[in-house]
């Protein structure tokens, strides 16, 4: 009887591991990366973002986040490009979302989206990233469709980007 009860605990024991190890690998530290906006008027912004390089990232993006740093966010790169919808879902402050096609052109900017909202926010277009940064801060430096990207995820596992 009691080699039954161990047998039977045997599958939740494994879950919980692998449970553990898919938490520990969500939380680990996130990748970086340096993003730079050139605004119509020549003027560069730079932001420090999170480089969303996993399918688990990729899901939980800013969701939960109660602040991002001033010049932080987070990148989403779609190789190959798509069209990309996002939503706001556990998302609890407004966001600006950034389109980019592959030439590294700003197709769209959505500004302060509303936390919560499940409502698909897409640019409508295959983009080949999505920048994610706090809501206000594209009217605040003037960051509008037109504008040039530039970054370099060389350090991450994704090496297509408009340089």
């Amino acid at each position: 009887m009691r080699q039954l009860a161990v047998r039977s605990r045997l599958p939740l024991l494994v879950l919980a591991a692998l449970g553990s190890i898919v938490a520990t690998i969500a939380h680990a530290d996130p990748v970086e990366a340096v993003v730079t906006v050139i605004a119509a008027n020549g003027q560069g912004h730079e932001f420090v973002v999170e480089v969303a390089d996993t399918e688990v990232r990729r899901q939980r993006g800013l969701m939960f986040r109660e602040e991002v740093p001033a010049d932080g966010g987070m990148i989403f790169i779609y190789d190959p490009p798509q069209v990309a919808a996002m939503w706001m879902k556990n998302t609890l402050i407004p966001l600006d979302m950034v389109f980019v096609d592959t030439e590294g052109e700003i197709v769209q900017v959505t500004s302060r989206t509303t936390p919560h909202s499940l409502e698909p926010i897409s640019a409508g277009v295959p983009v080949s990233a999505v920048i994610e940064l706090n809501g206000g801060s594209c009217d605040r430096l003037g960051i509008r469709a037109g504008d040039r990207v530039h970054y370099d995820l060389a350090a991450t596992s994704t090496s297509s980007a408009p340089r």
